[in-house]
């Protein structure tokens, strides 16, 4: 499998032009090529030397600075600063879209009172 190293040239043959394009720091493919349930992901992903080579290679291919970073941890969510801005920006309806709108029919879907729930402390 050929591997592709974003230090100084870029190679966008990997991307199609899709939202979903992937790069990888080196360290994270060669775990995901020991990696029995992710056996054909990195032949999709292009791979990078450097966090920063490969920030800078997603940020070239597809022309925004708001990016998703997965580390591998669970649990977290790492995004580019211009993104968790965005988010946070957006969080208070969000939040309440969840609160008055969302939560209250996923609950009525399963058949569990909402009202119960407005009653914990």
């Amino acid at each position: 499998m050929k591997k592709v190293t974003t230090k100084a040239v870029y190679d966008y043959s990997k991307c199609t032009g899709c939202h979903t394009c992937t790069y990888v720091c080196r360290e994270q493919a060669e775990l995901f090529n020991m990696d029995s349930q992710n056996l054909r992901y990195m032949e999709h992903a292009v791979v990078s030397d450097t966090l920063e080579s490969a920030m800078d290679f997603a940020y070239k291919v597809t022309g925004t600075d708001q990016v998703i970073i997965f580390d591998g941890a669970p649990g977290g969510l790492n995004v580019s600063a211009s993104l968790a801005e965005r988010l946070e920006k957006a969080a208070p309806k969000v939040n309440e879209r969840v609160d008055k709108e969302l939560l209250p029919m996923w609950m009525k879907q399963r058949g569990i009172d909402f009202e119960i729930l407005q009653q914990l402390p």
